[in-house]
């Protein structure tokens, strides 16, 4: 075929393809079904130091965990440590501030509150800051790094859920932002930080699951974005910033689990991504956007995982089951940039690195490298 004639039939099949590039579905791979790390739930993710995380955690036999693994590319990870210096816990979170990891809150073994604050730049060496917070020993409660400052947002304590907001420079020395926050008082939130603002999405109160969406430039004032976002009633959902949106993942409604993907460019107007994701119906597992990827790790339906599993987004290309490299690939896919490790040819066969927008042919290594099961070829528009 001449090669005016291939470019004209990209281009006609890209006409084609645009009128429903707003219904596109996120679709996720599974990228290992047991990683290093032992089936867990209720386990923190970060993304620190080029790496990805995972920290403590419940196992299958119901035992608290303090260990930590890390990974560059989400199927071979690294033990860094057995028992981290902060105890085993569950309903902790996790944040990265100051380049350094964050642990802080939760409950023990026991059931005890914890109000401790600890940090580590390499994942096994780990440092308290504080024996007890200023603030009031906690669970389901959310952290952040925001404006030079180490947050801490909502959660459980003994007596019920809060609506305050605490920032610290250091870990040790804590101020109050505000004891209330003109949100509900909340567990289980998600908190990000988008657009130069911190993020409060949905969580439960002591009544009910809520869909609200609110968000603060300062931590003290807030301004509430939404009072029923299109996800519906939500907490122990993941909440990610990827592709210049938020995403929310999972969690759990008023009725039980939930099994989709939404996400939003302004925190008032929320599109579903993913109707049903490739792990069902679990509870209890951590997220990270990573590499040009969402990740989603672990977590239980019934029985706790060790599984990996990874999306491009609407940027992504899907792996096919077949080895090889095709003469006559398919209809093209759309991305907003090529994905990492994939080799790019032009519409005229020369090989390239460009991700300007424009037609490439992608090579995909598979699982076991190049050629084996898992890589594919395929036609590729990238549209940024």
């Amino acid at each position: 075929m001449k090669r005016s004639s291939v470019v004209f039939a990209i281009l006609t099949a890209l006409c084609g393809l645009l009128p429903n590039m707003t219904s596109a579905q996120v679709t996720w791979t599974r990228l290992t079904e047991s990683a290093q790390w032992n089936p867990r739930w209720l386990h923190r993710s970060v993304v620190h130091d080029g790496k990805m995380w995972i920290l403590g955690g419940e196992n299958r036999l119901g035992q608290l965990l303090n260990d930590v693994f890390s990974s560059t590319t989400g199927s071979t990870w690294v033990h860094e440590t057995s028992a981290a210096g902060w105890c085993v816990r569950r309903g902790h979170d996790a944040t990265v501030h100051d380049g350094k990891m964050w642990v802080l809150g939760g409950h023990d073994t026991w059931s005890r509150l914890l109000g401790d604050a600890w940090w580590s730049t390499n994942g096994k060496n780990w440092t308290k800051t504080v024996d007890s917070t200023a603030w009031e020993p906690r669970e389901g409660l959310a952290t952040a790094g925001f404006d030079g400052k180490l947050w801490v947002l909502g959660g459980m304590t003994s007596t019920w859920t809060e609506d305050d907001a605490w920032y610290s420079a250091d870990g040790a020395s804590w101020t109050c932002a505000t004891d209330s926050a003109g949100w509900e008082g909340r567990t289980d939130l998600g908190v990000v930080v988008f657009n130069n603002k911190l993020w409060v999405i949905g969580g439960l109160s002591l009544l009910h699951p809520l869909a609200d969406v609110w968000n603060s430039t300062n931590g003290t004032d807030w301004t509430r974005v939404t009072d029923s976002a299109d996800f519906g009633r939500r907490y122990g959902h993941i909440t990610l910033v990827f592709d210049n949106k938020l995403w929310v993942i999972s969690g759990y409604n008023n009725v039980g689990v939930c099994d989709d993907v939404w996400y939003s460019e302004d925190g008032a107007s929320w599109q579903r991504a993913t109707e049903h994701t490739g792990w069902g119906l679990r509870q209890g597992g951590a997220g990270v956007a990573y590499g040009n990827r969402m990740w989603y790790f672990g977590g239980s339906d019934g029985g706790p995982y060790s599984d990996v599993w990874y999306s491009y987004g609407f940027g992504g290309i899907e792996e096919t089951p077949s080895a090889g490299s095709p003469e006559r690939p398919g209809l093209p896919t759309t991305l907003r940039w090529l994905p990492a490790g994939a080799t790019a040819f032009d519409a005229m066969g020369r090989r390239t690195g460009d991700a300007k927008p424009g037609i490439y042919f992608v090579r995909e290594e598979g699982p076991r490298g190049q050629g084996a099961e898992g890589s594919s070829v395929r036609k590729v528009v990238v549209t940024r």
